[in-house]
């Protein structure tokens, strides 16, 4: 993501500050304040982001694994990834809620009823 942030952004990142926690939070509010001048939640942008660069397996997925799909509980997909689920033939995707910012690991079987572990009692995330 660094890389995206310096090409399409033209954003000063130095990747070796990130593993401070102050450079790292600045960046995220820098990130945060920019997804809310344009009218973008973070979620759909980190989605985008991540669609662009490539990162998603290439697979057949279902309309609920698609990036930037959106439950009825307001769950959004951020990406798929490629890690092994704790289900059958499952990947786990990277959820956002829409409502709190959470982020968290699911089954792709499980998205389309997923609430937040956060803000909507759901049950616990996989790990990312």
């Amino acid at each position: 993501m660094v890389a995206w942030l310096r090409g399409r952004l033209d954003w000063n990142v130095v990747l070796e500050a990130l593993s401070r926690a102050d450079y790292y939070e600045d960046l995220l509010d820098r990130v945060q304040a920019s997804c809310e001048a344009a009218g973008v939640l973070p979620a759909l942008f980190d989605a985008a982001v991540f669609d662009e660069m490539g990162r998603t397996k290439p697979m057949k997925p279902s309309p609920t694994t698609c990036t930037g799909y959106v439950n009825r509980n307001g769950q959004v997909v951020v990406r798929n990834t490629g890690a092994p689920g704790n289900d059958n033939n499952q990947h786990v995707y990277q959820l956002a809620c829409s409502h709190c910012g959470h982020t968290y690991g699911a089954n792709g079987s499980d998205i389309h009823e997923r609430k937040c572990p956060h803000c909507q009692n759901g049950s616990k995330g996989l790990a990312l």
